[in-house]
């Protein structure tokens, strides 16, 4: 699914290709018209379901992908943006800003998250948060990761979602970058998206506590576009929008450290198939 930030046009095709259909009963690939430019859009991953933020409406709209219909839409009080879903598919959350991103608003912020019980299909939880965030990451254990979104150099939080509480803090992250869970749970990667060239970065956290640990930058400086990233099911690889694969380790020597590059150019979007360790 493509990175829908920004989308100009007023029709959103999203793609269902990357979902095992025969698991729903069907075995075809369809996509589906919704009449809105959604901010971000995220897939279930246990249900035939899609999760499309719509800002200008300010709801959360939910898809599902079995006949294209909108299941549900949530109503919330200001836009939403970013969306994370936990690797073991019950929650989610949801990023609602109460002001847009920018490179000269530094603060202080006060924005909001919203919970999701993906089971239950229901809003849990609403927690305030000092934090302007850019984009998220979610662990089992409700520990949600948050990079900053405005002020340029911003930082790397982790909350805890059932209560809000601050758990830890990275400084001197730039604004906007973007965010991919490793497997593990104990560390995320992190693509700058506004500097050039862009970078990626690794931060470990302990994911008992949500405080951070050791962190460090790729060993390249523009040998490689970067601008984003996605982490492997299997947690040794990471792929970046030029289609460049990155080792990933928790070993600073090993990790970041350019592999191969995948034929057929630029990547939008990725899904793994690991019963057939693709």
């Amino acid at each position: 699914m493509k990175n829908c930030r920004n989308i100009p046009e007023e029709a959103l095709f999203v793609s269902t290709t990357a979902l095992n259909w025969s698991a729903f009963g069907r075995d075809d690939n369809p996509s589906f018209n919704v009449s809105f430019p959604a901010t971000r859009v995220v897939f279930d991953p246990s249900r035939p379901y899609a999760y499309l933020s719509d800002s200008g409406d300010k709801a959360l709209v939910v898809v599902n992908l079995t006949n294209g219909l909108v299941e549900r839409q949530f109503a919330l009080d200001w836009p939403p943006e970013s969306i994370a879903v936990s690797p073991n598919g019950q929650s989610m959350c949801v990023a609602l800003l109460t002001q847009p991103h920018g490179y000269g608003s530094f603060g202080p912020y006060t924005n909001y998250i919203a919970e999701f019980d993906l089971s239950a299909q229901a809003k849990t939880n609403e927690i305030q948060i000092p934090a302007d965030a850019g984009d998220l990451a979610l662990t089992d254990h409700g520990f949600l990761v948050v990079a900053g979104g405005s002020g340029q150099w911003t930082a790397l939080q982790t909350f805890r979602t059932s209560d809000g509480s601050l758990l830890g803090t990275v400084n001197q992250v730039y604004m906007l970058g973007r965010l991919a869970l490793h497997p593990a749970q104990n560390a995320v990667y992190l693509a700058t998206t506004q500097l050039s060239p862009a970078d990626i970065y690794r931060y470990d956290f302990d994911p008992t506590t949500g405080v951070f640990g050791s962190s460090w930058g790729s060993p390249y400086w523009g040998n490689y576009g970067m601008g984003g990233v996605w982490c492997s099911p299997s947690g040794t690889n990471l792929v970046t929008p030029p289609g460049d694969i990155f080792s990933s380790s928790a070993t600073q020597a090993n990790d970041l450290i350019y592999q191969t590059t995948l034929s057929g150019g630029g990547v939008a979007a990725i899904a793994f198939d690991m019963p057939h360790s693709a």
